[in-house]
């Protein structure tokens, strides 16, 4: 097919893509308004080795990812919820949490999710807060030379919304309708296979057009009858 004929179809058919967009970007609007928000608060704990030795230093990196599972124990959910007064499962807080070690830094990285923006800050700050105090008990009876300790960077604050991203969601739902009208535009006229023009005969139908008829206008079709009926010249 000639670019000429694609453009052609695009004119015969352009309903088709404004059909699918719209219903597909209404569709996405409406699915994003029936989501229940979620808002996400992180919060950056450091670890730090009480001296610059290469082997406590070491030590300390192994113990980070150690250090990240036990941000995940049952005892510190439990601590939380209680603090909180969240009345929280254990799991269900932990099904919040998303914990990380960062070696580069010498940190550790904590993100909760939850629907109410204020309560995944202050879980956040909390769970953190519990794990700095176990941590300073742990090492209360270390020598002061070979302490680890872990240190709150800043309180997180009330946590920012993460879900639905409407405006993403919204302009996806927009061009995937465009892309399923393009598809049944081009199918449908694949599937049509009534001849519409003279173009139509010679190309689809391989036969040479022998004449066209003329589309004959209404005010042609009525001022015929007014000339046929008009008097001639009388004799004396």
């Amino acid at each position: 097919m000639r670019l000429q004929d694609y453009w052609a179809i695009v004119r015969r058919r352009w309903w088709v893509l404004i059909v699918f967009a719209f219903a597909t970007t209404a569709g996405s609007y409406l699915y994003c308004k029936l989501q229940t928000p979620q808002y996400q608060a992180s919060v950056r704990l450091l670890v730090q080795p009480a001296r610059a030795d290469l082997g406590l230093t070491e030590a300390t990196n192994r113990l980070l990812r150690q250090y990240r599972l036990m941000l995940q124990t049952d005892k510190l959910a439990r601590a939380v919820s209680e603090r909180l007064q969240l009345d929280l499962s254990p799991a269900a807080l932990q099904g919040k949490v998303v914990t990380a070690a960062v070696p580069e830094d010498y940190a550790l990285l904590v993100q909760v999710t939850d629907s109410d923006a204020q309560r995944a800050g202050d879980i956040a700050f909390v769970l953190a807060d519990e794990f700095e105090q176990e941590q300073a008990v742990r090492m209360s009876t270390q020598d002061p030379r070979d302490r680890v300790d872990v240190t709150m960077v800043n309180k997180p604050g009330p946590g920012a919304m993460i879900w639905p991203r409407t405006t993403t969601t919204v302009a996806a739902g927009g061009l995937v309708g465009l892309l399923l009208g393009v598809v049944l535009m081009f199918l449908w006229e694949l599937l049509d296979n009534t001849m519409k023009s003279a173009d139509d005969v010679e190309r689809w139908g391989r036969l040479p057009v022998l004449g066209v008829v003329p589309v004959v206008k209404r005010q042609a079709r009525a001022a015929a009858p007014e000339q046929t009926m008009k008097p001639g010249p009388q004799g004396g």
